[in-house]
């Protein structure tokens, strides 16, 4: 199919914004704009991030920093397809017999009550098939609390978007990484407030969930530990990473005990999927706003014994860009994956 129109994906995480516009042509996208809006005010006081679990996402003023990431970017589209973050959502691989179409779709709200902790009435419940053969049926089930969704509608129409969509992050990011992959990959979200990790067998989502350990952790205890302000800390978090200069090993030692938690976090969701179906991880992606710090990669790699990469879809050959930007989509595609996914289905 040829497509003319440019398309605005927006992802809207803890403490950033991340905004992608791409075109098409014959199917292969090509970057046209971006941005990236960075609230460090959280770093100072934690209640400063953009959301978090707790709903704690302040429409006027969200709407007034996406409205000007658009304009500095000069973004123009006025429809938009959005990222629903992990944390706000209930997820669940479902699994049951074959049955009728109307029969599995009662099925399957009797079972979403099962694993909903709120009133079917209080949020909107998407499923698709994500498998199936001669004796069973997985069901991906999505449950998006309601009070999440008009918060997001609000957002846009005070900055005259329409929202024609909106999507699962682990889903788009996804769809921007592991388009070719076969076999079971993971792709660990790292973000600001969050770190999500989701396994994937052929491309299509068998486990995630959220923990509250991420980048704004890491940069806390170095701030810490070396008694610097916030905003100096996460500089040197994002300069020295696991590879710090003769003299400065320091940075590195304050981090590894956090990492260590979320490798124990991801290490436990392994092992839970390897109980149920006998398979291994092959490959991990990981992304977010820590995922290029140097040395990172190759941390887990060691840890986990299987290749670990940087999940930079402009790294991966999957989106076409201008040459004049390599070095900037060097550093930041990892945090645009969610943002491109969107546009790729």
């Amino acid at each position: 199919m040829f497509l003319k129109k440019k398309y605005l994906g927006i992802d809207i995480g803890t403490t950033t914004i991340k905004v992608v516009v791409l075109s098409f042509t014959k199917n292969q996208p090509k970057l046209e704009s971006y941005g990236i809006l960075e609230n460090y005010a959280h770093l100072e006081r934690i209640n400063e991030a953009i959301q978090t679990s707790n709903f704690k996402i302040v429409e006027k003023t969200t709407a007034r920093y996406l409205g000007d990431l658009l304009k500095k970017s000069n973004i123009k589209n006025h429809e938009a397809i959005v990222a629903i973050p992990c944390f706000n959502t209930y997820t669940n691989v479902l699994e049951m017999p074959v049955l009728k179409p109307k029969d599995l779709e009662r099925a399957i709200y009797f079972q979403a009550k099962q694993y909903i902790p709120m009133a079917l009435s209080e949020v909107s419940i998407d499923w698709q098939i994500v498998y199936q053969d001669n004796s069973k049926i997985k069901v991906l089930l999505v449950a998006v609390p309601k009070e999440f969704v008009d918060r997001y509608l609000s957002i846009a129409k005070m900055i005259n978007v329409r929202i024609a969509k909106m999507e699962l992050e682990s889903l788009a990011g996804a769809r921007a990484l592991i388009a070719n992959e076969k076999g079971v990959v993971s792709i660990v979200d790292i973000g600001g407030r969050a770190t999500t990790i989701s396994i994937f067998e052929n491309k299509v989502l068998q486990a995630m969930r959220t923990i509250d350990v991420a980048g704004g952790d890491l940069t806390q205890v170095i701030a810490t530990g070396l008694n610097i302000i916030p905003v100096r800390a996460e500089e040197i978090k994002r300069l020295y990473g696991l590879k710090p200069p003769l003299g400065q090993e320091e940075v590195m030692k304050l981090m590894i005990p956090l990492l260590g938690v979320i490798e124990q976090e991801m290490q436990r969701e392994y092992n839970f999927f390897f109980k149920k179906t006998n398979k291994n991880i092959e490959k991990i992606y990981l992304t977010g706003g820590i995922a290029n710090l140097p040395g990172i990669c190759e941390y887990f790699s060691n840890d986990f014994k299987v290749p670990v990469f940087e999940g930079n879809p402009f790294e991966l050959g999957i989106i076409k860009f201008d040459k004049k930007l390599e070095p900037a989509v060097k550093e930041i595609g990892a945090s645009l994956s969610v943002a491109c996914g969107l546009l790729m289905k």
